[in-house]
């Protein structure tokens, strides 16, 4: 510990440490070894495991991201695989505990899915390695909200299932249902994914909506953050 002269500084520069105590303005540099706590271990474990997690999903989903590189959503998904793992859970291994934070996951909260598509998708394993995502019938001006001039809705869905043994999301190809936004009733879709899930496997279903305007007789892809909502719409444990 030595006294500052002249000067009253706090703060940090590299390994010197400027601080107050009992008026005194003093210094001391940083130690050279920081001791860690199983504790403090164990919740930068976690911590990595989470981050790992959301950065791969995020990779596996890219094409459906409104922007990828939005340092906000990615802390926030960060923050959701943090708080499943800190019940206890854990990445290294096969769980029947459903991720209770993540369903609903938004990936832009200027346009979040649960406001403007009001349906909600079913996600059940039709059978050995597949899964079904099921959308009831319903009709596009009911359940849709959409900006003016709005011709067309494209729903995209992307599922994927983690893989413990690897500890990586694998994606199946990207499903499309484009239609007129109308009045016209659409009718019920079962998507069938091949995920070759294992028992214990999680699987999530990540969906994005796509509008089309038409104006002065041209067509064309709403490109605004305000109108590119996307988000987990289901998760299960396969």
């Amino acid at each position: 510990m030595a006294h500052q002269k002249n000067i009253k500084l706090r703060g940090t520069f590299e390994n010197i440490i400027f601080y107050t105590s009992k008026e005194q303005f003093l210094i001391r540099s940083k130690p050279s070894i920081v001791r860690q706590t199983n504790a403090t271990k164990k919740a930068a474990s976690l911590f990595g495991e989470a981050v790992k997690m959301s950065a791969n999903l995020r990779a596996t989903v890219q094409s459906l991201l409104p922007n990828s590189k939005d340092r906000n959503m990615m802390h926030r998904l960060d923050a959701t695989f943090l708080n499943w793992l800190r019940t206890g859970q854990s990445a290294s291994g096969r769980h029947e505990i459903p991720f209770p934070f993540v369903p609903g996951f938004e990936f832009n909260l200027e346009s979040q899915l649960s406001e403007k598509l009001q349906l909600k998708l079913n996600i059940s394993k039709s059978n050995e390695n597949f899964i079904t995502v099921e959308i009831p019938a319903f009709v596009p001006v009911q359940k849709i909200v959409a900006p003016a001039d709005t011709s067309s809705v494209r729903l995209k869905i992307v599922a994927a299932t983690f893989d413990f043994d690897n500890h990586t999301f694998v994606r199946t190809g990207l499903k499309e249902i484009l239609m007129p936004y109308s009045s016209s009733e659409v009718a019920e879709q079962q998507i069938e994914f091949d995920l070759s899930a294992k028992p214990g496997d999680l699987c999530v279903a990540v969906m994005a909506v796509n509008y089309y305007t038409s104006a002065d007789g041209t067509t064309g892809l709403k490109d605004s953050m305000k109108w590119k909502p996307a988000a987990i719409a289901q998760t299960m444990i396969f």
